[in-house]
């Protein structure tokens, strides 16, 4: 436990690729993660502070250690449209640990409520491997192109 925050995961047929994080008292995920067919999902919502972005970092950096195990490229999905853009120390964390586990092939789609979100995200995460969306089903084909 984090600070009055507990971790708990999904269930999975692979327990090392599922996680799921609320703070205690919370009724609804800060974020989960989970296989959906060849793509993993990563859905996340409210406003995180530091210790909920180490939780994620934590989690994400072990489950695409476990993914790259089965295949070299990473392929994902991250529905942040119920979130706003992260602050500084927050933001800094994310792209450190993005940085380290994202490689040159990899496509990750990053999912938005607005165009504004839009363009805010690409200036902050604008790598070769990410692009921001406005739906999941547009993001799912760009992810899955040429695959």
């Amino acid at each position: 436990m984090l600070h009055g925050m507990q971790e708990a995961a999904l269930i999975s047929d692979n327990p090392h690729i599922a996680a799921s994080f609320r703070r205690l008292g919370e009724k609804a995920d800060i974020y989960r993660v989970w296989m959906d067919g060849p793509v993993l999902r990563i859905d996340a919502q409210g406003v995180w502070d530091i210790e909920t972005a180490e939780a994620y970092a934590r989690d994400i950096t072990r489950i695409i250690a476990e993914l790259r195990l089965a295949s070299p490229f990473l392929r994902a999905i991250v529905d942040r449209s119920s979130m706003p853009i992260f602050g500084a120390g927050v933001h800094k964390l994310l792209l450190h640990t993005y940085d380290h586990v994202l490689r040159s092939g990899d496509r990750v789609a990053l999912v938005v409520d607005s165009s504004l979100a839009k363009g805010q995200i690409r200036r902050i995460a604008g790598r070769e491997e990410t692009q921001t969306f406005l739906s999941i089903s547009a993001a799912r084909t760009w992810v899955l192109a040429y695959d």
